[in-house]
C-alpha cells in the first residue's frame, strides 16, 4: 500500500469518527442513474446492530478493486452478492460475492457534481430504498439481476 493510500484511508476513519460519517467520491458509472461519475457519497459506518438487507446501497472494500458502491442482490448465510445497476458495472461474476463482514459503510445521501443549494436538479438526493428496489426492477427487466428483488417490498 503506497504512504497515498495509507494516508488517505487513515483521513477517512479520523472523518467518519469526528463527524460520524464518510465522503466518497463516485468513480465509474456503475450505479447510473442513482449516482454518476463525479458525485460524492455520503455514508455512516455499519455497526454491529445494522442488518444489511436486498436492495441496500452499501460500500466495500474489494481486495483487488480498492472501495466499490454497488447495490445488496443476494444475501446467503454471512455472504452477500452485489451488482451495479448499470449495464456497465463490473461484471458480478469477478466481485459479486463478498463477505458481509467487509461491508464497511451503507450511503444515506448524494451530492451531485452540480449541488446547489435548490431544490431542483442539483440539490442533495437521499437514497431510499425504495427508489433502489424500484431500480433494482428495471434492471431485473433487463436481464441485469438474477434473483426477483420482490424481497425489497419489505421494509
Amino acid at each position: 500500500m503506497s504512504l497515498p493510500t495509507k494516508l488517505r484511508d487513515y483521513l477517512s476513519y479520523f472523518v467518519r469518527a469526528v463527524i460520524g460519517f464518510g465522503i466518497m467520491r463516485v468513480q465509474g458509472n456503475s450505479m447510473v442513474p442513482l449516482a454518476h461519475d463525479g458525485d460524492f457519497i455520503l455514508s455512516r459506518p455499519i455497526t454491529w446492530f445494522d442488518t444489511i438487507r436486498v436492495g441496500d446501497v452499501v460500500v466495500f472494500k474489494h481486495p483487488d478493486l480498492g472501495y466499490m458502491v454497488k447495490v445488496v442482490s443476494l444475501i446467503e448465510s454471512k455472504t452477500a452478492r452485489v451488482e451495479g445497476l448499470s449495464p456497465l458495472s463490473v461484471d458480478s461474476k469477478f466481485c459479486g460475492w463478498i463477505q458481509i463482514r467487509d461491508i464497511k459503510t451503507r450511503p444515506f445521501a448524494i451530492v451531485p457534481q452540480s449541488f446547489k443549494f435548490s431544490r431542483r436538479r442539483g440539490s442533495l438526493q437521499m437514497i431510499r430504498r425504495s427508489k433502489v428496489c424500484g431500480l433494482m426492477k428495471v434492471a431485473k427487466t433487463l436481464s441485469k439481476f438474477e434473483r426477483d428483488p420482490t424481497s425489497c417490498g419489505s421494509p
